[in-house]
């Protein structure tokens, strides 16, 4: 059984568990069963929704460490040989502890210090192993770079079709806002007339606050222009009818590269910087950078870049196509295969530790030397 230990609630929104559950997808595509391991119950319905089997641990999400006691008796309970931890609140300490009974697989973009276990995965687009070089034990696995972007199946071979008609925008800050970014946004767009004729696709995340939602809403009905989507099924299917988005950072980047969509990406927390800039240095994106701080200047800065955009098809098709070359969409079976093979080296460890005992037991009644008989033969 390959566990998974993330969260999802509304101060770190779904990314971590919806990432989670694109690598679970190819997994289970592999024959290999997962359950996935929450602090608390925020996640059921969404993983219940999925299909996948999970467990709560009725924990404090922030405080890792408080929680060992449980995890441990978790990973005995449903036999777990190898766990991916997705989560930014870990310490040193508790990666150390799972380390010590299962193999770990985490997934960074902080850099936060030397990660004590099996394998590390960071698709940021600038990472390479250089930024890794202070670990000693040669034993880690690295998956480094775009190509082990998580995508859920929906962002497989896809391929927009920039026209010259402008006429559909996607604006998203993944699973929670905040800022009150889209609140913002909305109430600019629909006070310039010359757009009147663009239709603005809204995500609504799991996370918004009632004040939001319900803003939008009263807005919503009263301009045809302004498109909610709630609860949304299949990302892709909106991405691909757009001509253009307007997103915070995080894996959505990623999503809006496979679909071929020209994007302007922004930041809206600490751990969204790097990739929103490694985005903008590469010329996959618009970026208008961190805009916490003024969100007044970032609204102002995102509706500039739109009229550009919105102005030149060539421009907004150069974008599309580096985006394209970047991310394929099949960063997830990527990982799910190397975790497969990780997950396989215990169990077969485990057999033949189990085996070799049996024999071993058999061969002292022959008065046989087991040692001498089994490494004569290197091809076993």
């Amino acid at each position: 059984m390959i566990g998974i230990r993330a969260d999802a609630n509304e101060i770190i929104a779904s990314g971590h568990i919806m990432r989670c559950i694109a690598i679970a997808e190819q997994i289970e595509n592999s024959a290999e069963q997962v359950i996935f391991i929450t602090s608390d119950h925020f996640s059921d319905t969404l993983l219940d929704e999925k299909g996948y089997k999970h467990t709560c641990l009725d924990s404090d999400w922030q405080n890792k460490i408080s929680e060992l006691e449980s995890v441990t008796l978790c990973l005995k309970e449903y036999n777990i040989t190898t766990l991916l931890v997705d989560s930014y609140e870990v310490t040193r300490q508790y990666l150390q502890a799972l380390h010590d009974l299962v193999k770990v697989v985490y997934i960074d973009d902080m850099h936060m210090f030397v990660y004590p276990v099996d394998m590390v995965i960071n698709y940021t687009i600038e990472t390479d192993e250089s930024q890794y070089d202070t670990y000693n034990d040669n034993s880690v696995q690295f998956l480094l770079g775009a190509q082990y972007i998580p995508l859920r199946k929906e962002f497989e071979n896809n391929s927009n079709q920039i026209k010259s008609d402008f006429k559909n925008v996607i604006i998203t800050t993944g699973g929670s806002d905040n800022y009150h970014l889209i609140r913002s946004m909305v109430n600019r767009v629909i006070k310039i007339n010359s757009w009147n004729d663009i239709c603005f696709h809204i995500i609504i995340g799991g996370f918004f606050c009632d004040e939001d939602i319900l803003e939008l809403e009263s807005i919503s009905s009263k301009h045809v222009n302004i498109v909610l989507h709630k609860d949304v099924k299949n990302m892709a299917k909106i991405m691909l009818s757009c001509d253009l988005a307007v997103s915070a950072g995080g894996t959505t980047l990623a999503e809006l590269c496979a679909c071929g969509l020209p994007t302007i990406c922004f930041a809206i927390a600490k751990n969204q910087l790097e990739g929103v800039s490694a985005y903008g240095k590469s010329g996959v994106m618009v970026s208008v950078g961190d805009i916490r701080h003024d969100l007044q200047s970032g609204v102002d800065e995102i509706i500039r870049q739109i009229e550009l955009l919105k102005n030149s098809k060539e421009t907004r098709q150069l974008y599309a196509e580096k985006g394209k070359a970047l991310v394929d969409g099949n960063g997830a079976k990527r990982i799910a295969e190397r975790i497969c093979i990780l997950d396989m080296k215990v169990l077969f460890f485990q057999w033949d530790a189990f085996m070799q005992k049996g024999i071993v037991k058999a061969f002292d009644k022959l008065n046989i030397d087991y040692d001498t008989f089994y490494y004569q033969f290197p091809n076993r």
